[in-house]
């Protein structure tokens, strides 16, 4: 089963590489898909959302590193989405955004803020500022905007999410994209974020977040671009400070022929300078990976179907932090797990029902060369998988 499903990675890679041929052009920042529309104009504000329910079973018994803490059977009123956009000119224009998820508990969510205005410099310069979704990847940050009920490893764990601040955009022509970013801090998914301890996912809120993309537009074919992001951290005062960098490609076709809907794909590297692995001793740690998806049409004009693929290396749980096989009452820190490898594929067939409902029905598998997973049973295992049941209402 495992080496079949280690074919994957080739397929898929040598399925983008040769697809990469014809592509439209996308700004560099995009906010949610669902809810900002970058063409309305008018005297009062553009008022909307959505309602997301779900139904999950998980193979794994704690529901550890999905995205959604989706735990054995569950059913979940995940989330209700308020969003008003106003816009009177074509050079400025302003978008707010609220979450209400339902978990364990109620929270109320600002996941974006924000005023833009466009500076008539040469061929433009763009200047935004307030609480806004970080503009690298592939990986939507809104559920109903991503093409698989789970969000992304890189998404969840390893890239910034959403964060305060500013930042500056200028267009060549419809060819290059160049922006310059700069946050409160590295801000990681708070409503879905898996919250390893140890030296994985620690929040580096100390100082101020660095970042920029250059975009290539040709032809409005295909768009690629190149984003670094970089911040130093100190998650604890006995520690000394280091910083995080992280390099990140994406690419997306654009100009796609009917049969597709989506075909996206990235690569990623990031560094965390002096992570402790024992003692007194420290040294720099390093993960990389890669996501692909496709979306596909059916003869049905009202399904598609998507498939995405992911590839995580990590060193020293930089990223996932602890095995939590290893926490007991002895041991309640855990240990970190060392050189993993992570891998996920989710199939996901998508209904659109009239206008204002969509149905998704996902399965998705992930697995490791560590036994990192814990099965009904209470037994450490490399394997897992889960299926969910999602409805969303909009309006």
């Amino acid at each position: 089963m495992k080496n079949r499903i280690l074919i994957i990675p080739l397929v898929a890679v040598i399925m983008v590489f040769a697809a990469a041929g014809p592509g439209n052009a996308r700004s560099p920042y995009v906010p949610n898909y669902f809810s900002y529309d970058p063409e309305w104009k008018g005297e009062l504000p553009s008022i909307g959302g959505y309602v997301d329910v779900y139904l999950t079973y998980a193979q794994q018994y704690d529901g550890q590193f999905n995205g959604l803490e989706a735990q054995k059977a569950a059913f979940t009123v995940d989330r209700a989405e308020l969003f008003l956009q106003h816009r009177m000119t074509d050079w400025a224009d302003g978008y707010f955004e609220v979450s209400i998820t339902a978990f364990d508990s109620t929270d109320i969510n600002l996941d974006e803020a924000w005023l833009r205005v466009v500076v008539p410099l040469g061929e433009g310069v763009t200047l935004l500022g307030g609480v806004y979704d970080v503009p690298i990847g592939i990986g939507a940050n809104e559920n109903i905007d991503i093409w698989n009920w789970q969000f992304k490893m890189v998404n969840l764990l390893v890239a910034p999410w959403s964060i305060t601040g500013g930042l500056v955009e200028y267009e060549l022509g419809e060819l290059v994209n160049i922006n310059f970013w700069i946050g409160n801090g590295w801000g990681y998914s708070e409503p879905y974020g898996v919250n390893a301890p140890a030296f994985g996912r620690d929040q580096p809120d100390t100082e101020m977040l660095y970042g920029g993309r250059l975009g290539v537009s040709p032809d409005e074919m295909f768009d690629v671009g190149v984003s670094v992001v970089w911040a130093n951290e100190q998650p604890d005062s006995d520690l000394p400070w280091r910083s995080r960098t992280m390099i990140d490609l994406d690419f997306r076709w654009l100009d796609l022929p009917d049969l597709l809907g989506a075909l996206d794909f990235e690569l990623w590297w990031l560094e965390v300078t002096d992570v402790p692995i024992g003692g007194s001793l420290f040294e720099n740690s390093q993960a990389y990976g890669a996501v692909v998806q496709f979306n596909f049409a059916t003869p049905m004009e009202s399904l598609s179907v998507s498939l995405g693929y992911e590839v995580l290396r990590e060193e020293n749980g930089i990223v996932f932090g602890i095995d939590p096989n290893t926490v007991s009452d002895l041991m309640p820190e855990g240990i970190p797990v060392i050189n993993q490898t992570r891998q996920s594929v989710e199939v996901t067939p998508i209904w659109a029902l009239g206008d204002h409902v969509i149905v998704a029905l996902s399965w998705r598998c992930d697995w490791s060369n560590k036994d990192v997973f814990t099965n009904h049973d209470m037994n450490p295992t490399d394997f897992a998988w889960l299926t969910a049941w999602e409805w969303y209402y909009y309006f």
